[in-house]
């Protein structure tokens, strides 16, 4: 039971650090790749495309 338990809790861990390595390896996060957004004040902001999105911003 012992043995079993320690197998499932390394194969739940070694695909949590995989997902975790792909998304940030081409430059995005869990909110979309990240883009220059212009916000409504015309600032310009490095952010992802959903806070883009949320702050009612445009993705340039």
């Amino acid at each position: 039971m012992t043995k079993f338990l320690i197998i499932l809790a390394s194969v739940l861990f070694s695909f949590h650090v995989s997902a975790s390595n792909n998304t940030n390896s081409v430059g995005g996060t869990q909110l979309g790749p990240l883009v220059n957004c212009e916000l409504e004040s015309g600032d310009m902001k490095y952010i992802p495309t959903e806070m883009c999105r949320i702050s009612k911003g445009k993705a340039k």
